[in-house]
């Protein structure tokens, strides 16, 4: 007699917990990645709790967490035109572009410069010293434009090797978003880096990174033994 009670009261045991598991299942729709930690889910095995993580990381991703939108966007030469991508981003400028560069010798990207500094753009760029002689440099066409030239002083500390100015970045004060814009990587302004070379480019338009490399612009500045105004 006893026995049979207590396989009744099994039974019905076994028999609400499978009218909740519809139920306890369908809390994957919104349990989040941290869900697990300090609570677990009445009769799921490790894999059906490993899937449910698994499948709230995809709705967090599609729904635009911090992860999923970086800030950040990344284009590869030759493959993706990385100087049509540069000449656009400077003709939508509005208010200022701030260059720190190694070569630069492309003439498209030195007209598009000239054309952003006639319709009232800031323009700055710092360059290595070597850019100031080169004979395909287009440092003095820029000069001769107005475009205000700083000239990295290799030995800017005394007594340590001479150094080089071996940047590749730009900074927009409004292209592509009110708050600015880096474009960044190691494309040199060069018809070789456009066309032949593997070079990369990355957009960041995180505020906090833009910000450091303003800091870092100025610290350069310093760093230089002269400015010249065509």
């Amino acid at each position: 007699m006893i026995f049979c009670k207590r396989v009744t009261f099994l039974k019905s045991i076994f028999f609400y917990l499978c009218l909740s598991m519809p139920n306890l299942v369908s809390v994957s729709s919104s349990v989040t990645p941290e869900f697990g930690k300090t609570h677990f889910i009445v009769g799921l095995d490790h894999a059906q709790y490993l899937n449910i993580k698994k499948n709230s990381k995809k709705v967090s991703a599609k729904s635009g967490s911090s992860r999923a939108n970086s800030g950040t966007k990344v284009f590869f030469s030759p493959d993706d035109g990385l100087q049509k991508k540069l000449i656009d981003l400077i003709d939508k400028e509005l208010e200022s572009i701030k260059i720190a560069i190694y070569i630069l010798t492309d003439l498209d990207i030195a007209h598009a410069l000239v054309r952003a500094k006639k319709r009232g753009v800031e323009i700055q760029i710092i360059v290595e010293p070597s850019q100031m002689k080169e004979k395909h440099s287009k440092i003095n066409l820029l000069q001769d434009n107005g475009i205000l030239v700083f000239e990295y002083d290799p030995d800017y500390i005394k007594g340590r090797q001479s150094t080089i100015m071996h940047h590749k970045f730009v900074i927009f004060g409004t292209a592509e978003s009110e708050d600015g814009l880096v474009w960044t990587g190691s494309f040199n302004f060069t018809q070789a880096a456009n066309h032949r070379n593997q070079e990369n480019a990355v957009l960041i338009t995180d505020i906090d990174a833009i910000a450091q490399f303003l800091a870092h612009y100025e610290k350069l500045k310093k760093r230089c033994r002269n400015c010249a105004i065509g």
